[in-house]
């Protein structure tokens, strides 16, 4: 009897310190295990590495510098929208303010990211996992956010047949 009650007590008081690590009540969906250690194998490069003409030799790296096959998001997305990310810093402001005007012209709120935030994270606390997923560490996210997920051959056949050009796509049965 004492060692069902000593089990019981246990797993309240364990289920009760789920919820944040620094004492908030911010639910946790999506648990990892992590020894300690970075994963170097988690690294994604979008350029391809470029090896430096071996009769120049190396120079050395400046404070700030930049690799190159570090990702640009911003000089790609320039380019992807037909500006030239290596222009001047004119015309670079005015392919801002360009896109800036484009992208803003249904209007916009300028408090999104507050609004998602608070929104998220009430579906987080309403979404939070039984009481045994919180105690044995059970990873609910895709659980969670399944309601909101996009099956992606589905979305693939609906943009063929509105013929706009898509990538290929592995075989359903591959996946």
């Amino acid at each position: 009897m004492r060692l069902a009650i000593l089990a019981v007590t246990t797993l309240v008081i364990t289920g009760c310190s789920l919820t944040g690590d620094d004492g908030d009540d911010v639910p946790k969906l999506l648990q990892f295990k992590s020894g300690g250690t970075p994963d170097e194998l988690s690294v994604v490069s979008s350029k391809p590495l470029v090896f430096p003409n071996p009769s120049i030799g190396l120079q050395p790296p400046l404070p700030n510098g930049q690799n190159r096959a570090d990702q640009t998001p911003r000089a790609e997305a320039i380019a992807k929208l037909g500006g030239n990310p290596a222009g001047s810093s004119s015309v670079a402001a005015f392919n801002h303010r360009n896109l800036t005007k484009y992208s803003t012209r249904f209007g916009y709120d300028p408090v999104i990211r507050q609004r998602l935030e608070s929104e998220d994270l009430a579906y987080r606390k309403k979404n939070d996992g039984l009481f045994l997923e919180r105690v044995f560490n059970v990873n609910v996210y895709y659980d969670a956010y399944l309601p909101m997920s996009i099956d992606p051959y589905v979305e693939l056949q609906r943009l063929r047949n509105q013929n706009v050009r898509t990538p290929a796509a592995p075989p359903k049965e591959l996946k």
